[in-house]
């Protein structure tokens, strides 16, 4: 019963249609104007035609981003 459970949440979990608005996914804020945020950075990778975030990042110098290792961990060196 619980491997069931878990599978169905991770089915649905985190998972937002592309009709709602960036507004309906804010709870107790409110939306960040393009360019109000310019050190931070939204890896992401083209999924066949739609891009798909898989990690976010802060720009630290003019050549370097911080991000966590988990997001490309095995994937690019």
């Amino acid at each position: 019963m619980h491997l069931l459970s878990f599978l169905f949440v991770s089915e649905v979990c985190g998972k937002v249609s592309l009709g709602l608005a960036p507004e309906a996914r804010i709870i107790g804020g409110t939306v960040a104007p393009r360019g109000s945020w310019p050190w931070q950075v939204s890896f992401q990778f083209l999924d066949d035609v739609v891009y798909t975030m898989l990690c976010g990042g802060s720009i630290i110098t003019n050549y370097w981003v911080l991000t966590a290792a988990h997001c490309f961990a095995g994937k690019w060196r």
